[in-house]
């Protein structure tokens, strides 16, 4: 009977310090499919923003953008996602704006 590569290593790992069984083959989003489920993910646009939708756990999306990495929101609709993130790029805009002054020592 063919012994599966786990119990191999098993035996490997036995004279080896480590107790664990030491994995040959490498970890593929397949073999860990029990451990993290497919996310169901859209990518939209209105022609101005770019945003990548993540459906929650709670219910809704988590609102992302693949050209704007700090901008992180929520939104139940799609609709409402693209108000929240023109918000929050216009919280963005004014924060670096903020920034920069700050940096270049003129004050606001």
């Amino acid at each position: 009977m063919a012994k599966s590569h786990i119990e191999v290593d098993r035996k490997r790992a036995a004279t080896r310090r480590h107790s664990h069984p030491v994995l040959t083959k490498p970890l593929t989003r397949r073999s860990l499919g029990a451990y993290y489920p497919p996310v169901k993910q859209y990518t939209v646009s209105d022609g101005k923003i770019v945003l990548r939708l993540q459906a929650a756990k709670e219910g809704g999306y988590v609102v992302t953008s693949p050209l704007e990495p700090q901008l992180i929101t929520e939104a139940e609709t799609v609709e409402e996602a693209f108000e929240n993130a023109r918000d929050a790029l216009a919280a963005l805009a004014a924060s670096r704006r903020k920034l920069i002054r700050k940096l270049a020592g003129v004050k606001a």
